[in-house]
Order: structure tokens, then C-alpha cells, then sequence
């Protein structure tokens, strides 16, 4: 039996159609309505194929699908509104959190472990809620001040703006504090509004970040809004979340140290950096604003410096790379070169700093690309503290 597809000129509400099957044998029909400058999707799932190629089984999904309407019969008892759309926000519910609050209707949430997020299509605004375990003896002024602090060893000094003081107010029925950052990332300036308040054991925070470019209308109605519809209950919390560890509090500084046995070398980074790709003889690390890759091998590093500084040149229209120092240095023992190059990408500045070192037979590269929006002194001293923890265990 054929089923049309594509654009269906339906007289009550015409509508695009879709049908798929995956390879589990699953069949899709979707369906996209149109109203005003809003589209609307439908998708029916089907376990069976046999079902959807049976007119008699096929009859009964189909009227399903078309009792879809664009309207809602706000008259008519029978039919129960499960909208939580009021004006141009949404209803959030996360049980486990016993935590409540209206979100812009169109932002999308997104995963995190840590937070809560909603953000906006572009990435440039967002809600993020934090819940974390309350230390013994935490003020909120203590706390205020430590995430200044926080973002002061994060970010450039010419990349952050604190816009306010902190400053008292109530959320969620109890005291908070409130205060104003702008920060960038090179390419966009972005301004937040953040929250920090107690809810029994638990610490809350609250970052709201809007449009620069907004009217001051629409910043207040978004703030505004959020803060007057958030509300955190313990006692609606799942048992089972305890203690919540606060990732704020991880020690930047604390190392972990990485062997490369067959090459005899060590060198330790920050326990926090996030590995996403490693294997018997190079290793990249991500952290924030910048990444670092630590490669150690059999080899001489002429030739490597030699690659580097092609690929430097190669790219340096795009990039505009200039090289700011080229140099031979010693580390722990081992001779090679230091080289620190500036660039640009679509407007963010940005460093990489790579060093060479050749030890017996073995060549090694610890490279660290850094946007010079998180280049700090904090930073700067953590990068140092990775090279002087370089150790060749056998110079042959």
C-alpha cells in the first residue's frame, strides 16, 4: 500500500510528511505544520512495519495524527492543556533538585552533569543553575567574593568587567546576593547577571546570561522573571543526592604526573585538565580557552622544528601568525628550542607556545595553545610549573 509524501494539501491544515524506517525496523511518520511564523512537529513511531502497511491498523494512527489541531478548544472540558508556555516563557521542573523556574520558550536545554542549562540558539545567552553542598562556616559575602576571584584568575584582565558590587535582594523566599559581570571570549562580549543564595544544606547559583544589545526592558523582563519564578524545596529533593560536590572548589594547581616509560620522560599537568585524546606516544589535554598536547618519541627535533616552523609559515595568512621568539633553551638537562607565536582567529587573539627537546635517541614537544582571553598570571604560572616538572629518567 503507497502513502503519499512530501506536501499534503490537506483543506482543515496542509503539512509536509516524512516516512522513514531505521534499521531496527522502526517506521517514523512526521509530520510539520505551519502557523503564522511557527512550525509545529508531529512523529508517530511504529514498532512494526506489518502495522503500518495494514490499512485497518494503519486507519487508527492516522486518525490519531490528524487530530492534531493548530487550535486549542479552551472551551471544551474533555481536552486538558499540557502547555507550560505562559507568554514567551516555559515552565522547568527537575525533580531530583526539587528546583522550579520559568526559561525563554525557545531556549534549549543543555546536558550537563554540573548544572542545569538553558541556552538561546545562538549560544550568546543562557540560564545556568547550580546546586551544590554548602560548606561549614560559607558566608554569601565570602562566597560572592570568592567566584570574583574565580573569574579575576580565569580571565584577562582586558576581557572582564565586574559591572556592579555585590549587592542584597531575595530569591526563592530567602536572602541572596546579586552582581553583575561582562566578560569575552575574544569574539563576543557577554553580560551576566549571577545569584548566590542558601537553601538549607545546599548553596544555589544562579548566572543569567543576556544580549548585550537588548533593551533594558527585555534584560529586566528576562531577569526579572527568572528570579521571581525560581524556587528550590529540600524537602521535594531526591534522598539519594547527599553531598553535591562543587567543582569551584577543585584545587587549579593540583598535578597529576604522566610517564612516558618507553621514552624515560615525565611531566605533570593539572588534575583537572580534560584528556580528549591520547595515545602510547602523544597526549592533548582541553582545559579553558586553550588546550595542550605533550608528544614524546624516537627522533631528532631539527626535523621537527623544521615542520613547525613550515606549518607556522603555511598558515600565517590565515592566522596571521608572528613569530615573537625562536630561541634554544635547556630544560632538566635536555637541549631544543623555545618557540612563541601570536595569532589570530576571526578576530580572537590567541598564543602557542611549543618546546622542543631532544634527549638520547627520544625527541619531545609539549605545546600549549592559549586564547588570550584566559591568558592570566594564574594561568601563566600553572604553564610554568608544567615545564619544571619535566624529568628524563635516562639520558642514553
Amino acid at each position: 500500500m503507497k502513502y503519499p509524501t512530501g506536501f499534503v494539501n490537506d483543506p482543515k491544515q496542509p503539512y509536509a510528511r516524512l516516512i522513514s524506517k531505521d534499521s531496527g525496523g522502526w517506521v517514523y511518520e512526521e509530520r510539520a505544520y505551519q502557523s503564522r511564523d511557527r512550525i509545529f512537529y508531529v512523529t508517530l513511531v511504529i514498532y512494526d512495519e506489518a502495522d503500518f502497511r495494514n490499512p485497518a491498523k494503519y486507519s487508527g494512527y492516522k486518525d490519531l495524527l490528524d487530530s492534531f489541531t493548530l487550535s486549542y478548544p479552551k472551551g471544551r472540558s474533555t481536552v486538558k492543556d499540557l502547555s507550560t508556555v505562559e507568554g514567551n516563557f516555559r515552565w522547568y521542573t527537575q525533580e531530583d533538585m526539587g528546583l522550579k523556574l520559568k526559561v525563554p520558550a525557545n531556549w534549549q536545554n543543555s546536558y550537563n552533569q554540573a548544572f542545569t542549562q538553558f541556552s538561546s540558539a545562538d549560544g550568546r545567552q543562557w540560564i545556568k543553575v547550580k546546586i551544590t553542598s554548602k560548606e561549614e562556616g560559607l558566608t554569601l559575602e565570602d562566597w560572592a567574593k570568592r567566584h570574583e576571584q574565580m573569574y579575576r584568575d580565569q580571565i584577562n584582565e582586558s576581557y572582564l568587567k565586574v559591572d556592579s558590587a555585590p549587592a542584597s535582594t531575595m530569591v526563592a523566599g530567602v536572602p541572596a546576593i546579586e552582581q553583575k559581570f561582562s566578560s569575552s571570549d575574544g569574539a563576543f562580549w557577554y553580560s551576566e547577571h549571577d545569584f548566590f543564595f542558601f537553601k538549607g544544606n545546599y548553596k544555589v547559583y544562579v548566572e543569567i546570561a543576556y544580549d548585550p544589545e537588548a533593551t533594558e526592558q527585555e534584560k529586566k523582563e528576562l531577569v526579572q522573571t527568572i528570579k521571581q519564578s525560581l524556587t528550590v524545596n529540600q524537602s521535594a529533593m531526591n534522598p539519594a543526592m547527599g553531598e553535591i560536590a562543587d567543582d569551584d572548589l577543585v584545587d587549579q594547581n593540583q598535578m597529576a604526573t604522566i610517564k612516558f616509560a618507553e621514552q624515560k620522560f615525565s611531566i605533570s599537568i593539572p588534575e583537572h585538565w580534560k584528556e580528549i585524546r591520547g595515545d602510547g606516544i602523544t597526549k592533548t589535554y582541553e582545559f579553558l580557552g586553550g588546550n595542550a598536547m605533550i608528544l614524546a618519541g624516537p627522533g631528532k627535533i631539527a626535523a621537527v622544528r623544521k615542520e613547525v616552523e613550515q606549518s607556522i609559515k603555511e598558515n600565517s595568512s590565515s592566522y596571521a601568525y608572528l613569530i615573537k621568539e625562536n630561541k634554544p633553551i635547556t630544560v632538566a638537562g635536555a637541549n631544543g628550542y623555545k618557540l612563541y607565536v601570536v595569532g589570530n582567529n576571526d578576530g580572537a587573539r590567541f598564543e602557542k607556545t611549543i618546546y622542543l627537546l631532544e634527549k638520547g635517541k627520544n625527541m619531545y614537544m609539549i605545546a600549549f595553545t592559549v586564547s588570550e582571553w584566559v591568558k592570566t598570571k594564574a594561568l601563566e604560572q600553572r604553564l610554568q610549573k608544567i615545564i619544571d616538572s619535566i624529568q628524563f629518567t635516562d639520558g642514553k
